[in-house]
């Protein structure tokens, strides 16, 4: 085949790559309303084919750097058209202090110089590689003044106490940008999709879900994170057990003396009565929300079962907003101010029974707070909503997020272990090794009991040769990363065969000396300040002494715990389901063509006049009075005229309400009567405002 042919056909395939990322980038905004991952998209796959690869891989570093300063500078500054938000402090305030000259100089000059380096670089990327040694040394000074630029930015604006996400969105930034700038085009191609897939999994599946997966996803993503929770959340907890089984095969592999030296964690019997097996107590066993419709009643169900060994007594059940609950629109994703509420959700207080805050709504099973749960019993336990407000679907944009609630329950329960020690003779110890019979050393787990915490009893390898100094450890701790234990009391009881302790730490509250049992108490949980671990030592068993006769002998340590458990579980994440009332932002939104002041679609009041202009009706939203100023007013405190803004306002009209365009400080008495005025045929703009001044 001809060479020129053979080019031909190479820059037909790039081509079609090439509209082939366009297109794409089109879809991600159509399909998915999403800006962010088009622009991502064009930056790392869209070039401009070329016969001279020089001059491609120009204009390819070119529109790479471009597209990722379009990014950052959109990320920070136009934040609505990404749906990132992303702002992460004020800069001059935060740092300097209010009214410094100088934080004020550096935090909004600052940022605007890096951009201005950025842009200078993307301007050097489209000079192709060795056509002219001036644009390669400028590059170069370039970008040692971005790197010098940087590092500086991040010591005076103290990038390290900005919120940890906005930390991780910079370093993902950074990443996709060193490594998209080296290589060539296909490289940058394979590296732009691992870098958005890496963005996705952080922000979208971790703490920044609701702002990135919106942004990605738009009113597709509540439906679609339900469905990944419902597949991801049971694979969770596999990986959660496989990262703990491989963590302690690290440990024994790079620390065996502290492996041996650490308590081992026991093993849970199965339970003869329930024929379980396992970490269990009080157990979550399902939370989910009946369908949710805007302006209508829903439910939030959560179901529990014992199915510990133990009975689960004074249980509490809390209902509380996820982590990553909805923001207000336009607010900074990534803070903890301006969340969704219980209360924004619609739900309420029902005293006794239930008690709400902003935060928490609380429920004692059975309605008491004494109350009991036998073995294997089942409670469900509901919490009402009277329903989410079109004003808080559009407040939280609620149709491109879900809403995560979390179910706490907390309740009394117990452990019982126990552990075998066994003991050699001196003289059958004597015996073995000559004769190189000696059993192996080997730490033993504790049995336990179903229960959501390990009492573990440490020793030292068994068997213990007599006379060996030994030391008997115990530590209650939760089987899950997160569970909590609270006001733990611990109980241990030694044979009188092993004699008193040398020494225990933290010292026992009191001990007990019965039927040849030793009781230890450890009663007062703040000796242990949430370290629930206790040491004993003890001298060496005298074969003699105890009168034991034959060549070992073996002992049962006994414990038991009683503590507050709590645990968590994520419901299924609730979505606005299509249907029931329509909210709306604008009259665009409605069927009717009218918003009321509500955010609900709704007729227009009959006989009433609409327009832009003062005291008309209008259909909400902030652009649908005119831009036209008006003095509500003569003049403020300082003796200044004071102008302000149309907006559309609600007012009501005798059992309705209607949005009339308004000045946005007039109040609602002077907005009535402007109202009033126009619907009566009074058009002369000036007899209004004279009528609300004179309110």
């Amino acid at each position: 085949m001809p060479v020129g042919t053979m080019q031909g056909m190479e820059l037909m395939r790039q081509w079609i790559k090439v509209l082939f990322s366009i297109l794409l980038g089109i879809a991600f905004i159509m399909v998915f309303q999403s800006w962010f991952l088009a622009i991502m998209t064009w930056t790392f796959l869209f070039f401009i084919p070329s016969a001279d690869k020089e001059t491609e891989l120009a204009f390819s570093r070119g529109i790479f750097n471009w597209g990722m300063l379009l990014l950052l500078f959109f990320a920070f500054f136009q934040s609505e058209l990404l749906g990132l938000g992303l702002q992460p402090l004020n800069f001059s305030d935060t740092i300097f202090g209010e009214g410094s000259e100088i934080g004020s100089f550096i935090g909004s000059v600052g940022p605007w110089v890096l951009l201005l380096l950025l842009l200078v670089k993307g301007l050097m990327s489209f000079a192709p590689a060795g056509k002219a040694e001036e644009p390669h040394a400028l590059m170069w000074i370039t970008e040692v003044l971005i790197f010098l630029f940087i590092v500086g930015l991040i010591v005076v604006l103290q990038i390290w106490n900005w919120p940890a996400e906005t930390i991780i969105f910079i370093g993902i930034w950074a990443m996709a940008y060193v490594s998209g700038s080296a290589g060539d085009q296909e490289s940058r191609q394979t590296i732009g999709v691992i870098m958005i897939m890496i963005a996705f999994v952080i922000f979208s599946l971790g703490i920044g879900q609701q702002a990135v997966g919106g942004a990605l996803f738009g009113q597709w993503w509540p439906t679609l994170y339900q469905g990944i929770s419902a597949v991801t959340a049971p694979l969770g907890q596999v990986f959660q057990d496989l990262s703990s089984l491989f963590g302690d095969a690290f440990f024994l592999i790079t620390n065996p003396t502290g492996y041996a030296q650490a308590i081992i964690n026991g093993s849970f019997q199965t339970d003869p009565e329930t024929g379980l097996r396992g970490a269990f107590g009080v157990e979550i066993l399902d939370a989910s929300t009946s369908p949710l419709f805007a302006e209508q009643p829903y439910t939030a169900t959560v179901k529990i079962q014992n199915k510990g060994s133990f009975e689960g007594r004074n249980i509490l059940l809390t209902l509380r907003p996820g982590a990553n609950a909805p923001k207000e629109t336009g607010a900074t994703p990534f803070a903890d101010e301006d969340k969704a509420t219980l209360a924004d959700l619609g739900f309420f207080a029902d005293p006794p029974l239930i008690e709400c805050s902003l935060s928490a709504c609380t429920q004692w099973v059975d309605g008491q707070e004494e109350n009991e749960l036998a073995k294997l019993d089942l409670r469900q336990i509901s919490y009402n909503s009277d329903g989410v407000s079109c004003a808080d679907v559009v407040r939280f944009d609620l149709h491109a997020k879900f809403l995560p609630l979390v179910a706490t329950v907390t309740y009394d329960y117990e452990v019982d272990s126990t552990l075998g020690l066994e003991f050699i003779s001196e003289a059958e110890w004597d015996r073995l090794v000559a004769e190189g019979k000696v059993k192996p050393q080997i730490k033993k787990p504790a049995s336990l009991k179903n229960a959501p915490v390990f009492l573990n009893i440490g020793t030292l390898e068994q068997p213990i040769r007599e006379g060996t100094t030994h030391r008997i450890d115990f530590n209650l701790l939760p089987v899950s990363t997160t569970g909590k234990i609270q006001d733990g009391i611990i109980h241990v009881e030694f044979p009188a065969t092993l004699g008193l302790p040398k020494f225990c730490l933290p010292e026992p509250s009191r001990t007990v000396l019965e039927g040849g049992i030793l009781g230890y108490y450890w009663e007062d949980s703040s000796v242990f300040n949430n370290n629930y671990y206790i040491a004993c030592e003890f001298a060496g068993l005298d074969f003699a002494a105890a009168e034991l006769a034959g060549p070992s002998h073996t002992v049962v340590i006994r414990a038991n715990a009683s503590y507050r458990y709590e645990e968590s579980r994520p419901f299924l994440p609730a979505k606005l389901e299509f249907g029931g009332v329509q909210c709306c932002e604008t009259g665009g939104e409605c069927v009717t063509g009218y918003c009321r002041s509500d955010n609900t679609c709704g007729e227009l009041p009959e006989g009433a006049v609409t327009g832009t202009g003062l005291g008309e009706v209008c259909s909400g939203g902030s652009g649908s009075c005119a831009t036209t100023s008006y003095v509500y007013k003569p003049a403020d405190a300082d003796g200044d005229i004071v102008a302000s803004p149309l907006t559309c306002t609600g007012i009501e009209v005798g059992e309705s309400e209607v949005n009339v365009c308004c000045p946005d400080a007039a109040s609602d008495a002077q907005c009535q009567k402007a109202y009033e005025l126009r619907q009566g045929g009074e058009t002369d703009t000036d007899v209004i405002v004279a009528a609300m001044v004179e309110l």
